[in-house]
Parts: C-alpha cells; structure tokens; sequence
C-alpha cells in the first residue's frame, strides 16, 4: 500500500479529534491548526484534501463567529471528503490533485463572461462571477467579498467597471491567474491591461463544444460514468455550461420551496428542467428571470445536475433571442485599461435582447405565475435526507458526546433506510451505533456511513 503523506495524516488526525468532539466543542486553535495544514498539503502539492481542510477551518472560524455560514451538513460532506479521497487515493489516480498546477498566469487571455451569483450572508456577501476560457474549453469563477451596502449589486464597482457590465461582459487581461480550483485572480497594474466590453451577439455561439450544450441528452449521457462528488477533481464551476435553447415552456413559481421553474427544449426536444430558488439578497431575480424567460431566450448559462433521470438547470445568466451581448444599464459600460479608468452609469437592470443576469438586476418583486401542484414526496431521498441530518448533528455535538436523541434519531433513520430498501446503508449507520462510544473505531464507522449515503444521494439524484 502506498504511503499516506505526513501532511494528509495529520489532517486526517485533527479531523477525527473534530468528530470525535464536534463542532461545538472545537475552539480556534483547532480551525488555526486545520489551516496550517491546508498549507502544508498545498506545499506537498495534495491539492484537493488542502482546499477540503481550508474549508473545514472555515467552518469552524464561522460557527465560532455564529456565523450563518456555519453549515452542519457541509461540514459533515467536508469530514467525509477527507476521509473518501484518502481511501480511494491507491486506486484513482489524481483523487489528492498532486498532477494539478498550483496556478497558471494567463498571458493575454480573453474571458467570455457567463453570468453571477450570489451567495454568503448580508453581513459578509460573496458573488461569484463566471467566466468562460475558450482556449481551454474550462469555466473559472472570479470571488469577491463585499462590504454590507445598501447599493444596487449591478452598479458596485469591481475592476474599474461595474458588475453588471463584468458579468455580462468579454474581458482582455495581461494579469489573469487561474488555481488548480480555476479560481480566477484579476489584477490591475499600470503596465498591464485588464479590459472588459460587451459580450459580442455571438459570443456564446462560438464556444466550443466542452462549454456549449446544443444536445441535452447526449450531455446527460456522458455524465453518467463519472465518478462520485466525493472524489471527483475539486474544480470549481465543474458544471457551469451555456445551454442552447429552441423553446421555454410551464414557467412557474412555487411558493412552497421558493423556486422558479420551467422547462427548457433543445432543438432535438430534450428537455431539462431550470430551476432557480429564492435569493434574499436578490429580491427581484426571479421576475428578472421570468421576464427573460417569457422573452424566448436563445442561451442559459448555468449549472447542470443530474436529476430524477434528467438534467436540473440553476441559471446564472440569460441571453436574449438577438443576443446583442449589452449588459443592459441605464448608461454605457466603460473598460478598464492600466489605469483601471472607464465608466458605467447601468444600475444593473438589464436589457432583454442582451444578457440578463438574475441576481444583478435591480427592481422589487412582483407577482409570479404559480406552479399546478406540487411534485409527488419521494421516500427514498427523505429518508437519505433524515439520516443525512442525524450523522452531521452527530458531527456537530461530537461523537465522544452524544446525547439521546441524536442516538435516536440516528437508529429511527437507520429503520427509515431499511424500509425503504437501502439494506446497505441501513446497516452502515446501525454498526455506527454499535461503535459507540468508542473513540477508536468512532470514527470510521461514522465516515463509512457518512460517504455511504452521501454517494447513495448523489446516484438518487441522476437517476
């Protein structure tokens, strides 16, 4: 068997000590400790258990903070990661991301914007900006944290310009560096130039086939042999692509879940379905994405799932059915050049023949069509779901230390997988239970169950 590295041991031993006395429990010495392992493992070029570690030390500084960033089930799928990656890490090749370039500079390389999320909280707001590398045929996501503020989201200034105009927009640098995650950095210097213009009407069009979806069943297909999330090459935007689009039908909101959808038709007639929740800090996307919607659309930019046997779209952008690649505010987008000088007056509202951005458009909510009824309950995922949220309340109050009814809820979801036929994973919680309180075979058998039902999960989903 291969030698376990120095580093990924020691991550692997702090977060045994986190499950074994939780989250609650864990103070900052252990979050300062997962983070000078995260760097130790990028150093030893394990790059994929260090950005697992970097964020479980995220989580920790945000429930010290009680911060709503604290996630008890991401910090359950983040202890599992670990754990998966180093067991399958002697069979798949490049599970650790030891084959990855620490970062690539890119040397004048021109970015086709893709649309923007956000996400975080209102005290601590992130948006995330795609981008489209053609040259590569990969997806790279600029980050950037803001400051609270009550200012429209499209007109805030980033880059000399304004987000409305970036994330809608075709941007030229001289500075842009790419992560083995494609994170994307964007720098502006007074040597090198950073540009950034609107999208041309056939910007989409011309990306190539690994970023454009014209066949939604064959892009359905080649998916279905790839590996579990767990172990997958940790990329970001992995499943960003621009979808062509002949026809939007059944749009609908669901005041239940808080989700617009409708169904999208490519010129086969595969269908997938688009589905966009409810963004407190962007109350009037959803009639933004209606509108564009209801306007016959000839491209969505988004992610895709596999769901139920189909494809699930959650919408980042929107374009047109001329597609003339504007960004739609109110005044004109400006570019930035070595100075980082230009100008945009937009307020971020958008334009529907040009790229419509959701979360970046301005306005208050109005009333949306409502859905016909409510999709039929599915026992297999609530059943995955309620033993899912047993093992991270195990997490979080710590393994050493649980108290009744997380052992309860742990042996009812245990019964719920065994009646509903997941004899397998029933079986992997109930030898949890019978590990306890043990602290040397604790958290193993809390790990099997973990990445049992988390890949039982994923393979529920696609169907």
């Amino acid at each position: 068997a291969p030698t376990t590295p120095p580093s990924l041991v020691t991550a692997l031993t702090l977060a045994d000590d986190l499950l074994l006395d939780g989250a609650a429990r864990a103070g900052p010495v252990l979050a300062a400790a997962l983070r000078r392992t995260a760097r130790s493992l990028t150093a030893a070029s394990l790059h994929w258990p260090a950005a697992v570690t970097a964020e479980l030390s995220d989580q920790l500084a945000a429930h010290t903070a009680r911060d709503a960033a604290h996630d008890p089930l991401r910090h359950a799928a983040l202890l599992a990661e670990l754990h998966a990656r180093h067991r399958a890490a002697g069979r798949t090749p490049g599970v650790l991301g030891e084959r990855e370039v620490a970062e690539t500079p890119l040397r004048r390389v021109r970015l086709t914007a893709l649309g923007c999320r956000l996400s975080g909280t209102p005290e601590h707001p992130v948006t995330q900006t795609f981008f489209a590398h053609a040259e590569a045929g990969v997806v790279v996501v600029l980050h950037k944290t803001w400051q609270p503020s009550d200012r429209p989201w499209g007109s805030r200034r980033v880059l000399g310009t304004t987000l409305a105009s970036l994330a809608a927009g075709s941007v030229v640098s001289e500075t842009a560096r790419r992560t083995a995650s494609r994170a994307l950095t964007l720098t502006r210097g007074r040597l090198a130039v950073t540009t950034v213009t609107p999208l041309g009407p056939t910007a989409w069009s011309e990306l190539p086939s690994t970023l454009l979806v014209r066949d939604l069943a064959a892009h359905a297909a080649e998916w279905d042999g790839r590996p579990p999330r767990l172990v997958r090459p940790r990329v970001e935007a992995e499943t960003v692509r621009v979808v062509e689009v002949s026809e939007v039908t059944g749009i609908g909101y669901d005041p239940a879940a808080q989700r617009l959808e409708a169904t999208v038709l490519d010129a086969a007639g595969n269908t997938a379905l688009l589905s966009a929740p409810h963004e407190p800090m962007a109350p009037a996307a959803l009639d933004a994405l209606a509108a564009a919607l209801a306007d016959g659309p000839r491209y969505v930019a988004g992610a895709l799932h596999r769901d139920g046997g189909g494809l699930r779209i959650t919408p980042y952008a929107v374009a047109g059915p001329d597609h003339r690649g504007g960004t739609g505010g109110t005044g004109h987008p400006g570019s930035t050049g070595s100075t980082g000088s230009g100008s945009q007056s937009g307020s971020g509202t958008v334009d529907a023949g040009g790229i419509t951005v959701p979360h970046l458009s301005a306005g208050e909510p109005a009333n949306l069509p409502l859905l016909p009824g409510s999709p039929p309950p599915d026992r297999v995922a609530d059943a995955l779901g309620s033993a899912l949220a047993a093992l991270a309340d195990a997490a979080h109050q710590g393994l050493r230390h649980l108290t009744g009814p997380v052992r309860t809820a742990l042996a009812r979801s245990a019964d719920d997988l065994a009646r509903t036929g997941l004899a397998v994973c029933a079986t992997a919680v109930r030898r949890l239970l019978d590990s306890l309180p043990g602290p040397e075979d604790a958290p193993a058998r809390w790990a099997d169950a973990q990445i049992r039902l988390l890949t039982t999960a994923e393979l529920h989903r696609r169907g």
